[in-house]
């Protein structure tokens, strides 16, 4: 069903009042949960488990007592027994990734010489067949506080829905299917949603198995893990940059893997006939032509990242605002004036230069005059609204080694989508030279659309990773953007004397 998700927790009670409580305070904070009733009468989890149980269990909260064992029943030894033939054994999978186990208890005088007793045997070598991942963590939760008090009526009624939901009757997961395939477009979104889902734990999982072989009797298994996590890091980033880090490193790391687990799935039978029956038809007769304001929007969020994390590091792709004449006098650009119409953009005298330069009566001479006349007219406007920047691509495999010389940045202009006379002349309606590139347009604010005009042979350097605080950062170029402009740099950058700027 396109809703499904990996199951990643699951709730166990033999007190059904106390497991409905429990599964509708989990889902109330945003916690989906899968409920399992323990039928003390007939010594059975109500739903089943699944045959092989949930291998992407990541919490697995249960009584501790399911069997309401007292006296000397109840002793550590046979509680735990218990837990782990009728809860663990069948919930647990036996390829199942890193989970925790919270017993749930009233009475928490003995819960934690059971937890103990349950690390140490439900992965022991002796269990055989029976025997399955250890947890990384045994916790104790007291229940009281999340529980009523006890009503054996309403113990009863919920025993018996229970049983009644347990039955042979109509699938509601068939029912809702049918109900989400009403509409194509809704059934490919949730089908893609539950493929990402599953990849992300499909990947926690390998990886958490691979870490199985580093456990030994001085290496517990969160420890063994910890070590695969951190090699993966170090592998995709390098010890110093995994150093400096550690998240951005583990997230390279993961994302490779995540992408493998998305391609193993992207020829599910129903993936695809969801994906043809929604995209096949517009797909079949191109070109699709968007409204400006679509295409803009669109371009922003397949081009842009616009939530920025909060470090203070400089990231390859970031773009930083250095739109004043302090800043840029540090650069030794001149003025800000002067850097726009001198470096970047058509301005008056170019054209008017260019027009002398044309045989009276040229077919051209008109055109050109009126974009003159244009340019002159908006100049102020232009000035007043364009803003400079700063584009930080990296640029060899120094740049991995996190070198102070290889930070780079090149330097563009923002221009409003209005104002694009200025990048794109009168005659060769491209930039003035070849050395400049253009992206977008961009939707960074409802209504108004900017281009990013780039010189590639333009650029400054700093030997600090640290982003200096005067210099805010505005946005950050995905990375098919970034390794095209470090492309074209190296194609056509003329490599001027680096101008430092820490």
């Amino acid at each position: 069903m396109e809703l499904n998700s990996p199951v990643r927790v699951v709730v166990v009670d033999d007190n059904p009042t106390h497991l409905v409580s429990i599964a509708n305070g989990l889902a109330k904070a945003g916690v989906p949960c899968i409920p399992h009733w323990y039928d003390i009468e007939n010594n059975i989890l109500v739903p089943p488990a699944p045959p092989e149980g949930y291998p992407y269990l990541r919490v697995l909260f249960t009584d501790l007592n399911i069997q309401e064992m007292a006296g000397a029943n109840a002793d550590p030894k046979s509680l735990a027994s218990v837990l782990i033939s009728e809860v663990l054994q069948p919930v647990v999978a036996p390829n199942s990734g890193p989970y925790s186990i919270c017993l749930w208890t009233s009475t928490g005088s003995k819960a934690q010489e059971v937890s103990l007793i349950i690390g140490e045997r439900v992965s022991a070598a002796s269990m055989g067949d029976a025997k399955r991942p250890a947890p990384l963590l045994i916790n104790i939760i007291e229940k009281q506080p999340f529980v009523p008090e006890k009503n054996e009526e309403v113990d009863r009624a919920l025993a018996s829905l229970f049983r009644h939901n347990n039955g042979d009757g109509p699938s509601i997961e068939e029912s809702i299917s049918n109900a989400i395939s009403q509409d194509a477009q809704l059934k490919a979104s949730l089908s893609w949603e539950a493929r990402v889902s599953t990849a992300a734990t499909q990947t926690i999982n390998g990886l958490y198995q691979i870490s199985s072989y580093e456990v030994k009797d001085d290496v517990k298994q969160s420890t063994a893990f910890r070590t695969v996590l951190a090699k993966i890091a170090i592998g995709a980033s390098g010890q110093k940059n995994a150093k400096q880090d550690p998240a951005r490193a583990l997230d390279d790391g993961l994302a490779d893997l995540f992408i493998d687990q998305m391609r193993n799935s992207v020829y599910s039978e129903s993936y695809k006939q969801a994906v043809s029956a929604s995209l096949l038809e517009p797909i079949s007769h191109p070109p699709l032509i968007l409204a400006a304001g679509s295409r803009n929007a669109l371009n922003t969020v397949l081009h842009l990242e616009t939530q920025l994390p909060a470090g203070n590091q400089v990231e390859r792709g970031l773009v930083f605002d250095i739109n004043t004449d302090a800043l840029l006098g540090e650069l030794k650009l001149g003025n800000r004036s002067d850097f726009l119409f001198n470096d970047m953009l058509f301005n008056p005298g170019l054209l008017e230069r260019t027009i002398k330069s044309k045989a009276p009566g040229s077919p051209d001479i008109e055109k050109l005059e009126n974009g003159l006349a244009e340019i002159r007219r908006r100049k102020d406007e232009l000035l007043r609204r364009a803003r400079v920047v700063l584009i930080e691509i990296g640029a060899d495999c120094d740049h991995a080694q996190r070198k102070g010389r290889t930070i780079r940045f090149l330097l563009g202009v923002e221009i409003p989508e209005e104002l694009s006379i200025f990048i794109h002349g009168p005659l060769n309606n491209g930039p003035r030279s070849e050395s400049l590139r253009t992206l977008g347009p961009w939707e960074l604010e409802k209504g108004n659309s900017l281009h990013l005009l780039v010189s590639l042979h333009r650029f400054t350097a700093q030997q600090s990773w640290l982003r200096r605080e005067d210099i805010s950062a505005l946005y950050r170029l995905r990375k098919p953007l970034v390794d095209q402009l470090l492309y074209w740099y190296s194609v056509h950058s003329t490599r001027p004397g680096i101008m430092r700027i820490d």
